[in-house]
């Protein structure tokens, strides 16, 4: 996993702009088709491309910033889906399934939504019944010796 963030991170850092040459045409034609490689390699075919093809039209740093938005959101809940929770739900200008499952399949994201639910109506049920652990008394708490005194003997 970390060679392949370390990969996605170095195309979209390094994938921006081909050496100019005289044609500026060809030159937007190349950069167009090379940028959006990172936002590529992790997202369906579908509308975030689209999106990273326009950021790269207008702009060099939009087009970084949304390349690099979506690696973090992708790699961030492939972490979460790893430690087995639910990886979240929609996030902003983000639409591919992909991304916003962390890469696990749908059936995988349906099942930890189910856990985590069960889990929250679990620990509702456990502290709404007063069966919980009780709030720690005064007298409960740990001795803590103050900078320059003394325990007493």
């Amino acid at each position: 996993m970390v060679l392949k963030r370390f990969t996605i991170t170095m195309i979209n850092i390094f994938c921006t702009h081909s050496p100019s040459s005289h044609n500026g045409r060809a030159k937007l034609k190349r950069h167009n088709l090379v940028h959006p490689l990172a936002v590529m390699l992790l997202a369906d075919p579908q509308t975030d491309i689209l999106v990273s093809c326009l950021l790269s039209c207008c702009a060099v740093i939009p087009a970084h910033m949304h390349g690099f938005y979506i690696s973090w959101v992708y790699f961030y809940r492939k972490r979460e889906v790893r430690r087995g929770l639910h990886p979240g739900g929609q996030k902003t200008f983000i639409y591919s399934n992909r991304v916003l499952s962390g890469g696990a399949s749908n059936r995988v994201v349906e099942g930890l939504k189910q856990d985590q639910l069960f889990l929250a109506e679990k620990r509702d049920m456990f502290s709404s019944s007063g069966q919980g652990p009780t709030p720690k008394s005064a007298s409960d708490k740990p001795f803590t010796q103050k900078v320059g005194s003394h325990r007493p003997s």
